[in-house]
């Protein structure tokens, strides 16, 4: 690999882990309130508005999920469709399903995989 690929590629990973490292901090600010939402939910009784809270929960880490996240909200999406079905509130049942429905019909993710450059060969390459 030439210094100039090496360098372009050192600079990629460095960003790359700079997003990363981003979408982590914004992935515990969303844990940090929602998680603080649920616990009041629960405490005031309000399991409809529970409920709510829980599939938005569920469904934000789904946008850019690492496997973890997609297990722990497809848990969180079965907990709030149990719940809307047993109090009756058809509405959210309905998108609970509907986002279950969709999340699993999807591939499971893959993560982790290190980003490579193509090799480019130039008859005007260096040996």
């Amino acid at each position: 690999m030439s210094c100039a690929a090496a360098f372009l590629q050192a600079t990629l990973e460095r960003e790359r882990a700079r997003l990363e490292a981003a979408g982590r901090k914004v992935i515990f600010i969303i844990d940090q309130h929602f998680g603080q939402a649920i616990t009041m939910n629960r405490a005031m009784g309000a399991r409809p508005w529970l409920i709510r809270t829980q599939l938005q929960y569920a469904q934000a880490p789904l946008t850019d999920p690492q496997p973890e996240d997609r297990q722990r909200a497809l848990s969180m999406l079965d907990d709030a469709l149990a719940s809307a079905q047993e109090l009756g509130l058809k509405q959210l049942a309905d998108g609970a399903t509907k986002t279950l429905t969709s999340e699993r019909q999807k591939a499971p993710v893959s993560v982790g995989a290190p980003m490579t450059l193509p090799t480019r060969t130039s008859k005007h390459s260096q040996g």
